[in-house]
């Protein structure tokens, strides 16, 4: 069985979201598995929207997420562990590959991980770094961890001395148990704190932790951006992204499901953007980040409206190269 734990304190906004696409994601798995939600004291209705979609809740008030996480596989029924933050989107290409990966030999391991939203320009920049470097050095990022249980045991978990990075040690530990993996399939997660916390911010807290070691994340004072009290509007901030660059929507069958944000990457021939999705059905969202997505789109409709021009002009997706990353959206020979 597959056990997915989500710490959640406060996600009201986002948890909702997160579970739609994981219970159709699982719906479609065929393999044996469980939601755990873990409330760490929440005070807004985080524990009420994940009762309301029957998944299993656990209180705690630990108010660190090493702690919320291991709480939860303790919780935990199954012979594999998978960690997913309640801001992420996690669809059933991604997490046949995890269950793949352990079935065969791997003790653990993470995925691709892509921003929703619109992003700061130091927010892209840390986005096309955050990628290579985890690849490079085989670490999970904390919005989607899996490993077998008796790996995650023989190690201790989560290292609770720890308030923040916990998932950088937890992999670390897990190599030394076998094989770890970097899937290539991938995972959305919240642009939230890009967009919440100023560059100098970010780079003041990195560059602490850079200079002092680990040290710094021994303690709560100072990790504002795991612990602080920002959030985020996701109705806001699609209208800010609406106002900011209200070039593009995609459409399925005449209704708005996503907005293209600035272009990540382009050369002569290919662009690729990014999306926000305007609606909360799961399965959209999972066909918005499958990693064959340009097929679904051949056979379902979905169109580009340029709505600049005063006459609306319509592209069909089979123009999409045959490499779409989750994620993202690929175009050819389309340039604003």
């Amino acid at each position: 069985m597959l056990s997915i734990i989500i710490p959640a304190h406060n996600e009201e906004l986002l948890l909702g979201r997160t579970l739609d696409a994981l219970l159709s994601a699982g719906f479609k798995i065929d393999h044996p598995h469980e939601i755990i939600v873990v409330d760490d004291a929440s005070t807004d209705r985080t524990a009420a929207i994940a009762e309301d979609r029957g998944v299993r809740v656990v209180h705690v008030n630990h108010r660190q997420i090493a702690a919320t996480r291991n709480a939860g596989a303790r919780e935990a029924r199954g012979d594999m562990l998978l960690f997913v933050d309640a801001d992420t989107i996690v669809n059933d290409t991604v997490l046949r590959a995890a269950i793949d990966a352990m079935s065969h030999g791997a003790v653990g391991g993470g995925c691709r991980f892509y921003f929703e939203g619109r992003l700061p320009l130091y927010g892209r920049i840390m986005q096309s770094l955050a990628m290579p470097l985890y690849g490079l050095a085989k670490l999970a990022s904390g919005c989607f961890l899996f490993c077998k249980r008796d790996a995650f045991e023989a190690v201790g978990g989560f290292d609770e001395k720890l308030f923040a990075a916990e998932e950088a040690y937890l992999s670390r530990a897990l190599h030394k148990q076998g094989k770890f993996v970097i899937l290539r399939a991938g995972v959305l997660t919240s642009g939230r704190k890009l967009r919440t916390y100023s560059a100098w911010e970010v780079l003041r807290l990195f560059g602490g932790i850079g200079l002092s070691g680990f040290k710094s994340v021994r303690r709560r004072e100072g990790l504002d951006l795991w612990y602080g009290k920002r959030r985020e509007d996701p109705d806001e901030a699609i209208r800010k992204a609406e106002a900011a660059n209200s070039e593009w929507l995609v459409e399925l069958n005449g209704r708005p499901v996503a907005l293209l944000s600035e272009p990540l990457w382009e050369d002569m021939f290919w662009e690729s953007y990014k999306f926000t999705t305007l609606v909360e059905d799961a399965d959209i969202l999972a066909k918005l980040q499958d990693t064959e997505f340009w097929k679904v789109c051949e056979s379902q409709g979905i169109r580009f409206r340029h709505k600049a021009s005063s006459k609306l002009s319509e592209y069909a997706f089979p123009a999409l190269t045959p490499f779409p990353v989750p994620g993202r959206l690929m175009m050819r020979g389309m340039h604003l």
